[in-house]
């Protein structure tokens, strides 16, 4: 009995001490998501390299897999993801890997990106390493049907 006590409040500790490590890793990396966006919008480079590790790997709405080097288009082309904003966005983080999952939502288009980003974390900086974006129309998003 005393081993089953002991066990119990080992577990309850050890769950304990590792809530609140976990909390602020998973703001830093909403905010980050957040940071990247706003990059995204404002056609920064310079900040997208810092987010975007050089392994990274994506997937389109239109299913093309994309790497890295596709996120940043010839001069003279527009910003990414003008009046876009995130929705519901949750963050998960795993020791040195982060999963955010969350949607995209432009004003005026019927259709919203459901949006799942990787994040690693190197050298004490998390980095961007994988996105999937696949369209969802927004009443779906919304859970109506």
């Amino acid at each position: 009995m005393k081993a089953h006590v002991c066990l119990m409040l080992l577990l309850f500790g050890a769950a304990l001490f590792a809530q609140p490590n976990a909390a602020p890793e998973e703001s830093a990396v909403l905010q980050l998501q957040r940071q990247w966006l706003d990059a995204s919008q404002k056609g920064d480079g310079q900040a997208l390299r810092q987010f975007i590790d050089d392994s990274f790997v994506g997937s389109t709405p239109d299913n093309s897999i994309i790497n890295k080097q596709s996120l940043f288009p010839p001069g003279g082309s527009g910003p990414m993801f003008t009046n876009t904003h995130f929705a519901g966005l949750n963050a998960k983080v795993i020791g040195n890997t982060a999963v955010v999952f969350g949607s995209m939502i432009t004003p005026g288009d019927p259709t919203a990106l459901r949006c799942a980003m990787v994040y690693a974390k190197r050298a004490g900086t998390w980095r961007m390493i994988a996105a999937q974006l696949v369209p969802v129309s927004e009443k779906k998003d919304r859970g109506e049907q």
